[in-house]
């Protein structure tokens, strides 16, 4: 291969050589340029994973924080519940009892038939008097 090119080195004139010669320096200072950009913008995406990676731990340590809050408020609302569920089981039996009541004013019938003025104050006076008792 070497006689081939000392053979053409003859054949084309000084210029030409000069002409390749600047055209592979040039081919090699245009590649070590987009090398050292490419260098460049390898830092840049590090800087950015960097970046990337604190804010996904930042954004972990919020959401432990966050999830213990939760189980934290769900205990306290399991205490709480626990503590009214007497108080509520009385409301109810206390409620029931007037439903039983009302529904025992509505199903009687009228004291006075026909007159609906003289059968509330007669239901006032009964309802008095049980008071006073």
């Amino acid at each position: 291969m070497i006689k081939a090119l000392a053979g053409m080195a003859d054949m084309l004139p000084g210029w030409v050589w000069a002409l390749l010669l600047t055209l592979c320096l040039s081919i090699t200072l245009v590649q070590r340029h987009q090398l050292g950009i490419v260098r460049a913008d390898l830092r840049q995406a590090d800087r950015a994973v960097g970046t990337l990676t604190s804010e996904r731990d930042d954004a972990r340590e919020a959401a432990t924080i966050c999830s213990d809050g939760v189980e934290d408020l769900l205990d306290q609302a399991a205490r709480r519940a626990a503590a009214a569920a007497p108080v509520l089981d009385q409301a109810r039996q206390g409620a029931l009892q007037h439903q039983q009541r009302a529904q025992q004013i509505l199903s009687t019938p009228a004291a006075v038939p026909d007159d609906d003025a003289a059968s509330a104050r007669a239901r006032i006076a009964a309802w008095l008097q049980g008071r006073g008792q």
